[in-house]
């Protein structure tokens, strides 16, 4: 049953392994294939050893984006690993899981059933309206970047803590297995060069490389958590959410700020983890400047200075204009995906059917659009911004002229007003808060519904209004 859920999970559509297997070939075995693997899977467990042959996998380096291609540190290794690598990772994952759930950090979104990254993201935001209902008291936030984070795991450090939350002896000798002699080679220009030794860090596309890494930095999260460092709304303990190695400290009092960031200098001297001191930056939402221009905090032998604005999960968080900020950000890079798929027929006359350019824009376009706009207060002109560019693009794959009707332009695709694009969102995201076991989110909707709830600037504002 293990085993037929694991190829039930694998990813379809991936490149093939080097043994030229990919996870289709599997699901297409039916039950076939099933007692070998069942077979020679139960050996594995019983011999605590894993095969050299699937610790081997081909490293493909991908250049991040908007990136220059001529740095090396620029680029992301993605490894794809043995089919029968990922199987027996799928097998491992529940068994470890198990282990680790209850002892999560509730502040940690990435990569955790049932809760989204974006979450992540409107703490942040609901920190920030709950902030200025006292403008004399500065909420500080710094961005934490940690370099090349899942290439730099210890796997000593990781088997001691996968030992500590209490994994069963038999599944950390195979872990332990797993990674003693793994090896890679990289994929360049068509060529392979010889194999290497990985000596450190998870792999990026690994089945078991996130739940590894959310455990390697969860001592860290809930340490914070333990000694409330950190902003709080009413006895809601919110300072440090989390997404995967994106973490974001949040405080209200500078001074413990730094105690935050000494916890975390601490954690990353153990973990051998390095933060990136010109990446790691702080806003500080106050309307005083003098309060502004008097702060700085250390990292280390690191210092680190209020700016303008910063990135969080792909959010510009800026104490001015920040929803302008990401309006301006979230329309360029709409434009831009329309200008690269222009070569497909994405355009008015004698373009693709119209419907077919609709479904495209809804698949690659919009997405890209509204990505992470729920959970910023936008007003009525800035939504008028978002619904002029919506329909001038619906009006654009129609060959329609300016002069038609908005409501036509609508029915004749089917399409929807962004308005109702934005409270999809909205709704998916409260469904999410309601729906999850995190008590953490379910605390901060119950205490903003009661205490919050005429805050206009608040996610939870229109759950009492509606959608007026």
């Amino acid at each position: 049953m293990e085993i037929q859920n694991g190829i039930k999970h694998l990813h379809t559509g991936k490149a093939t392994d080097e043994f030229e297997i990919c996870s289709e070939q599997l699901k297409a075995s039916g039950d076939i294939l099933l007692p070998s693997i069942t077979t020679t899977f139960n050996s594995i467990l019983s011999f605590g050893s894993f095969p050299e042959i699937l610790k081997s996998g081909i490293l493909t380096p991908i250049l991040k984006k908007l990136k220059d291609p001529s740095i090396l540190d620029n680029y992301r290794g993605i490894t794809v690993t043995p089919v029968f690598t990922k199987l027996f990772e799928c097998v491992l994952l529940p068994k470890i899981e198990k282990h680790f759930d209850n002892k999560q950090s509730p502040l940690q979104f990435g990569f955790t059933k049932g809760v989204s990254m974006i979450l992540a993201a409107l703490i942040v935001s609901e920190a920030k309206c709950e902030s200025k209902l006292t403008p004399l008291i500065p909420l500080c936030l710094i961005t934490v970047d940690s370099m090349k984070a899942f290439d730099v795991v210890s796997h000593v450090i990781v088997l001691d803590k996968l030992y500590e939350i209490g994994v069963h002896p038999k599944i950390w000798t195979i872990v332990r297995d797993l990674y003693d002699g793994m090896t890679s080679k990289v994929r360049w220009a068509g060529a392979i060069s010889p194999k290497f030794n990985i000596l450190q860090g998870v792999r990026q596309g690994g089945i078991l490389s996130p739940l590894l890494y959310k455990i390697y930095n969860n001592n860290l999260l809930m340490e914070l958590q333990e000694t409330r460092l950190g902003f709080r709304m009413g006895n809601v303990y919110l300072g440090c959410p989390t997404c995967a190695d994106d973490i974001a400290l949040l405080s209200s009092n500078p001074n413990e700020l730094q105690c935050m960031l000494s916890t975390l200098h601490r954690h990353a001297v153990q973990d051998r983890v390095s933060i990136h001191p010109k990446k790691t930056k702080a806003v500080v939402f106050s309307k005083s400047n003098s309060i502004k221009s008097t702060l700085s905090w250390k990292l280390g032998d690191s210092d680190i200075s209020p700016s303008n604005q910063t990135v969080h999960l792909g959010i510009l968080r800026s104490e001015l204009k920040e929803n302008n900020l990401n309006l301006e950000d979230r329309i360029s890079l709409a434009r831009r995906t329309m200008y690269a798929l222009i070569s497909t027929g994405l355009h008015g006359s004698n373009g693709i059917n119209p419907i077919v350019a609709y479904k495209i824009y809804q698949s690659y376009i919009l997405p890209k659009l509204l990505f992470g706009l729920e959970v910023l207060p936008l007003n009525k002109s800035q939504i008028d911004i978002l619904r002029k560019f919506h329909i001038s693009n619906l009006r654009r794959f129609q060959s329609l002229p300016t002069r038609t009707a908005t409501e036509i332009v609508y029915l004749l695709l089917g399409a929807l007003p962004v308005e109702a694009e934005l409270h999809k969102r909205h709704l998916s995201l409260l469904y999410n808060i309601i729906s999850c076991n995190n008590s953490t989110l379910k605390n901060l909707m119950m205490r903003q519904l009661a205490v919050n709830g005429e805050n206009q600037e608040s996610f939870f504002f229109w759950s009492n209004t509606g959608y007026s």
